[in-house]
């Protein structure tokens, strides 16, 4: 069974990535200022889950040099279709590890997976029930 301190490293793991995703994405996206304001919102998501571990004195994961992307990016179309998939991905590693997290910090970032689906939304156009 996974533990509060497991689930939260991992969700620090994927706010670094996001974060790093999102530099990518600012470089080739027609809308730059979008992916800017979206890594914004997942540095503040990142500064929040690092204060919550270090008061509960669990280990900080350092974030990687750099991400394996799941795509090239290349241009407009392929930064844009790898910002819909990773908050896709952020939604569904979300949805699944919330529950995980102290009740307090759950209560706080409750909305976060819904927040990651609509930005999903405007990357893509697409809505789905099951991001996967």
């Amino acid at each position: 069974m996974s533990t509060f301190p497991e689930k939260l490293t991992e969700l620090l793991a994927s706010a670094h990535c996001a974060v790093y995703t999102y530099g990518v994405v600012a470089a080739y996206a027609d809308d730059s200022h979008a992916a800017l304001d979206n890594q914004a919102i997942h540095r503040q998501l990142r500064d929040k889950l690092i204060a919550s571990a270090t008061l509960q004195k669990i280990a900080v994961p350092e974030p990687a040099l750099a991400y394996a992307l799941p795509m090239r990016v290349t241009n407009n179309n392929s930064a844009m279709a790898v910002a819909a998939l990773l908050e896709n991905r952020l939604c569904n590693q979300w949805a699944t590890d919330l529950f995980y997290l102290e009740r307090t910090l759950a209560l706080e970032l409750v909305t976060f997976p819904q927040e990651c689906a609509v930005r999903a939304f405007m990357w893509s156009g697409v809505t789905s029930a099951f991001p996967h």
